[in-house]
């Protein structure tokens, strides 16, 4: 919760040395008694020589910061900000300073510096090419406090570098954080790939809850329970064809009638003994791998409570062996390509993207078009998947956001003129718009 305080221990008393000749100032803050320890000072980080409220933020090493900030600058960037300003709840004190809190797990100090400098026009402070858990951080406060309209000036660079730190990084990446992140920018090019990524190093908690890659719980984060039943299912999908790609084979080896031969030993030998020879090895040696592996039985998906990444590890490593002719080179053996191929088909599973509806669709959109990253060639291949599946929600027009667009009003029809603030000279309208 963010809670606007007009009096108590967190009011600071501002000392002589503040500078008010600086708009970058530092200021040295003195707390109440009970804040810190005697003579310890706060750091004021001031955006505007004008600034006239004070944000105290915890920073990533756990000390606390002030930022001075005007008011009606940062009401008009974040409605929720306007709200928390003029709702009159929390009204301006007559003699005390005037501090907000933001120290939940979600209000990032970065995050709150960035979109403070962006409002504030502080253009030079802002990075070309922050990284996943810089956008992190940004994300989760933009999208806490309806802001990521003012990210749009940037977006098109900070989009290629979130491309990049996908691509690029591959499995070092932060999927859990890049997810979040591409759905609070609306990165539709990506997002698809990105859900299997962290369906496939989510696990199962004691209480059945999904987890993610550090052993949270995916409820307790921000994104909503659409994405998080996406991950799930995905997970679940994942699973199934993961003991499909065992079982499968298994079942037509101990079987071994002429169809299933010709499935796993593709010789064009007609010797019927090497066939079976062949077949045999790899139904052993498959048998084999998942007992030393500690996986006979096959664990059933529903059952199953470790990340798929772990059991298609597993499963990579395992050595099928399958006939091979005595005393050939491998190029002529007529056995090379016999096999269940249990790794290939392991990795194709692995690298297929989770299938978005239209809703997910419609939303990423939105998103995209709020945050500044939407493109028509981003969204293109998309474009399908939302015709067929719209919808019921009304989606939001931001044409009718004041906060997104400037609008046209229409004066009161008893209302012919205004009035110059320093002289009671009264101007109709019609002049003006003359």
């Amino acid at each position: 919760m963010v809670i606007l305080t007009n009096n108590g221990p967190i009011s600071p008393v501002l000392s002589s040395s503040t500078h008010e000749t600086d708009a970058d100032k530092v200021e040295n803050v003195t707390p109440e008694p009970d804040e810190s320890a005697a003579g310890k000072k706060l750091t004021v980080w001031s955006y505007h020589i004008d600034a006239d409220l004070y944000v105290k933020v915890r920073e990533s090493t756990g000390s606390i910061s002030l930022y001075k900030v005007c008011s009606h600058i940062i009401a008009s960037a974040s409605p929720v900000w306007r709200k928390m300003v003029y709702s009159g709840e929390y009204s301006r004190p007559d003699q005390e300073q005037w501090v907000i809190e933001m120290m939940d797990a979600d209000d990032h100090a970065y995050g709150l510096d960035i979109l403070f400098s962006i409002s504030h026009y502080k253009f030079h402070e802002i990075p070309s090419r922050p990284n996943v858990g810089e956008l992190y951080s940004l994300a989760q406060v933009a999208e806490k406090y309806d802001s990521t309209h003012l990210l749009i000036p940037y977006m098109k660079d900070w989009v290629g570098s979130l491309n990049w730190h996908v691509v690029m990084k591959s499995e070092r990446n932060d999927d859990d954080k890049t997810l979040y992140v591409a759905w609070v920018l609306g990165e539709g090019r990506w997002f698809s790939r990105v859900v299997s990524k962290v369906a496939h190093k989510a696990t199962i908690g004691d209480g059945e809850d999904l987890l993610d890659a550090k052993g949270q719980p995916w409820k307790e984060q921000a994104l909503p329970a659409v994405i998080l039943d996406m991950i799930m299912e995905a997970r679940l999908r994942s699973l199934k064809k993961l003991e499909k790609a065992v079982t499968g084979p298994m079942k037509n080896l101990l079987d071994g009638d002429g169809s299933d031969a010709a499935m796993f030993c593709r010789s064009k030998d007609v010797n019927d003994e090497t066939k079976d020879t062949c077949l045999s090895q790899q139904l052993g040696s498959l048998m084999r791998g998942l007992k030393i592996a500690g996986l006979k039985p096959f664990p059933k998906p529903y059952n199953y409570k470790g990340s798929v990444i772990d059991l298609a590890t597993t499963l990579e490593g395992m050595k099928a062996a399958r006939y091979k002719v005595p005393g050939v080179p491998p190029h002529l053996d007529t056995h090379a390509s016999c096999g269940i191929h249990l790794k290939e088909t392991v990795q194709r599973i692995l690298s297929e993207a989770v299938p978005l509806n239209g809703f997910i669709v419609q939303q990423l959109k939105l998103r995209a078009q709020k945050s500044g990253a939407y493109h028509e060639e981003l969204f293109k291949d998309l474009k399908e998947v939302e015709g067929q599946d719209p919808s019921f929600e009304i989606v939001e027009d931001l044409r009718l956001s004041h906060v997104h667009y400037k609008q046209q009003e229409e004066s009161p029809a008893d209302v012919d003129h205004c009035y110059a603030s320093k002289c009671d000279v009264a101007i109709k309208i019609e002049d003006v718009e003359s």
